[in-house]
């Protein structure tokens, strides 16, 4: 769920829009676990309008800089909305010489260029992939253990490459076959996955799958109701992306192809492939330039029967897992932040088929909860506090207290009054009423400034435990002030992570994300008891 956040709001962080309801019977729950109703949970925005609320951009990560600079110099939010039936271009199979050859190298007007070089600016960045895993982070309490699975077959590593200030994970996702590889953001937020074409897009200086080289891909499209592999030159399915006001969006057609993940120098734990899998091309964005992002793509990994689709949606997990390619049906996220002055550097990993034991501090435990949301990684929490305070209204019943883990997301977004009680326990907070921002001075979390200031760390009550956030990440890009500080001010003022996100659920992305070792654990088929487990690091001192 990511289009580029220079034209989104930063309230609008997740998408997870329903195609269908299953209607096959749910296996038998596993101890300790429940099996979620084939029934609209209304706590977690079932209904087309509330999801729409809660719906996110995803073309770059959802929540970077260049959403929130939008959001302060326009006040108006831009809601993200999938619209599977709106009109897009048809494009032919491989065979076809229609549109996929038509296309060429697109150039930047002087607008698009304009704005790639102020972000470039803004960001300050730096070119280049991290192989493996940053070894030197704040705070650390040791060096995030390695990867050993003694070759156990069924389990993938996929490092990831934190190069933009913990705006956004990229990980390679091999297309196609021969394999195509794309840096991709792993989006536990959506269901749909996505890649740019040949048609699309910023070829200058991303790559694209090009279904032209592939032996194994076919164009998608519906008969009666089910999905079929299109004969050559038949068109793929149309499939778009718009926002709620038609500022911004992206359009392109579904094709199959075999989507493999994995680290391909890690010879113990080879990738795995899941073959046949639906695979979105696009053909088309609209909207502020994306040219200066390096993501090339997004791999959507909520339940498949949350797409709205034509014809429905299997994720990478939903295939590794039906097939018996995976060891567990366990995706594991242990993500490690940028540093701090440069916003490059940062990195770390995703586990398929097993828990991330490696990252888990020494003597303690995977803290295990059940999935409450049919579309979401959600479930319930017991309360939210900054040090010692309580920041949840009293009047916020236990069973109205909803969180989603959200890898797609950067920020903490939470309902108003929450993001309110965080924020005014960070010494020199203030809220911008005209743009609905909140900020914090940019030293917060700095060594110097919390030896006099000492602000309080951020603790999540769920399933038991408590996980922390330390003021080190309560600045989102530290190294970007919104307002420098200059003559009658000594002070530069940035982003904070929590800001304001949907009145009932609390959006947690990649601020807490970097300090925690997250499992999702699917569960069997049809993934309607799912759990989450979440536990402290080896690499954080929090």
């Amino acid at each position: 769920m990511m289009i580029h956040s220079t034209g989104a709001a930063l309230s609008s962080v997740l998408v997870a829009l329903l195609y269908a309801t299953s209607t096959a019977s749910a296996a038998p729950a596993s101890a300790g676990q429940i099996v979620l109703s084939t029934n609209p949970d209304p706590g977690f925005g079932s209904t087309a309008d509330a999801r729409r609320r809660i719906a996110a951009s995803r073309f770059d990560a959802a929540s970077s800089i260049g959403a929130l600079k939008a959001k302060y110099n326009n006040a108006n939010s831009r809601l993200f909305m999938r619209s599977p039936g709106a009109a897009s271009s048809s494009h032919s199979s491989p065979s076809d010489t229609g549109p996929l050859f038509l296309h060429r190298r697109r150039r930047l007007d002087q607008e698009e260029r304009d704005q790639e070089e102020h972000d470039k600016r803004l960001l300050g960045l730096v070119g280049g992939l991290l192989n493996g895993v940053s070894s030197t982070l704040n705070g650390v309490v040791g060096a995030l253990g390695t990867v050993l699975f003694d070759g156990q077959w069924g389990i993938a590593v996929a490092s990831t490459s934190n190069q933009e200030a913990d705006n956004e994970w990229l990980t390679t996702l091999g297309i196609g076959t021969p394999t195509q590889q794309l840096q991709v953001v792993l989006d536990t937020g959506s269901p749909d996955t996505w890649v740019y074409s040949p048609s699309c897009c910023y070829q200058r200086n991303h790559n694209f799958f090009n279904p032209l080289t592939s032996l194994t891909y076919a164009n998608r499209t519906v008969q009666n109701g089910q999905t079929v592999r299109a004969a050559p030159g038949t068109p793929g399915q149309s499939w778009s992306i718009t926002y709620g006001n038609g500022y911004s969006g992206a359009s392109g057609y579904v094709g199959i192809d075999n989507l493999t993940i994995g680290d391909s120098s890690n010879l113990s734990n080879p990738p795995l492939t899941a073959a046949a899998l639906p695979v979105a091309l696009l053909t088309g964005i609209q909207g502020t330039s994306r040219a200066n992002r390096q993501m090339e793509g997004l791999v959507g990994l909520t339940p498949g029967f949350t797409s709205d689709t034509d014809g429905g949606w299997t994720t990478i997990m939903e295939k590794l897992i039906t097939d018996g390619k995976v060891a567990n049906p366990y995706l594991s996220a242990t993500l490690t932040r940028a540093n701090r002055t440069t916003g490059t550097g940062g990195g770390g990993r995703y586990i398929f088929g097993a828990v991330d034991t490696a990252a888990v501090r020494s003597g303690q435990s995977v803290a295990w909860i059940n999935v409450t949301s049919t579309y979401y990684w959600g479930t319930n929490y017991q309360t939210m506090r900054v040090g010692n305070v309580d920041i949840v209204p009293s009047s916020l019943a236990p069973n109205l207290r909803r969180v989603i883990i959200d890898t797609g997301s950067a920020l903490m977004n939470l309902p108003s009054p929450i993001a309110s009680g965080a924020n005014k326990q960070i010494a020199g907070s203030w809220y911008d009423n005209t743009n609905s921002i909140w900020v914090i001075p940019c030293q917060t979390g700095e060594s110097g400034y919390e030896a006099t200031t000492q602000n309080p760390s951020y603790w999540l009550d769920i399933a038991g435990s408590s996980f922390g956030v330390a003021p080190v990440d309560y600045v989102f890009s530290p190294n970007t002030p919104i307002w420098p500080a200059n003559a009658t001010s000594s002070i530069s003022y940035c982003y904070s992570a929590f800001q304001v996100g949907p009145d009932a659920i609390s959006i947690i992305g990649g601020t807490f994300l970097k300090n925690h070792m997250v499992t999702f654990d699917w569960g069997p088929p049809p993934f309607r008891t799912r759990r989450m487990g979440f536990a402290n690091r080896t690499d954080v001192a929090i």
